[in-house]
């Protein structure tokens, strides 16, 4: 049997943004515990999120540096926990329609 090994990268990174990326809440790293929140951060019903351009920039500047293919529009699923120890119960999910796809990277 002749198997093709196909891996899959999830790859998380730190955007230097001034903003969050769902929110216009500052994202200043070593501020006292919930001092960098506003509205949108607190999930209150009917309180849509708002996405932050410099991320999508910097994705789109990343996708193009590893010749991805660009999509043309994204779609976030809201995700919502019923558990009570959860603070923020809810979760944007990006699965179907991501910022970019990769066809294939050669490695020697």
């Amino acid at each position: 049997m002749n198997f093709e090994t196909i891996i899959g990268l999830e790859v998380h990174v730190e955007l230097k943004t001034n903003s969050k990326i769902f929110s216009p809440a500052p994202a200043h790293f070593g501020e006292d515990p919930n001092t960098n929140t506003n509205i949108i951060d607190w999930s209150f019903p009917g309180v849509l999120p708002v996405m932050n351009k410099g991320v999508i920039d910097y994705g789109i500047k990343a996708a193009l540096a590893l010749n991805m293919d660009i999509h043309q529009k994204m779609h976030f699923d809201r995700k919502n926990y019923f558990i009570q120890i959860i603070l923020k119960p809810i979760k944007f999910l990006n699965l179907m329609s991501p910022l970019a796809i990769m066809a294939g990277l050669k490695s020697s």
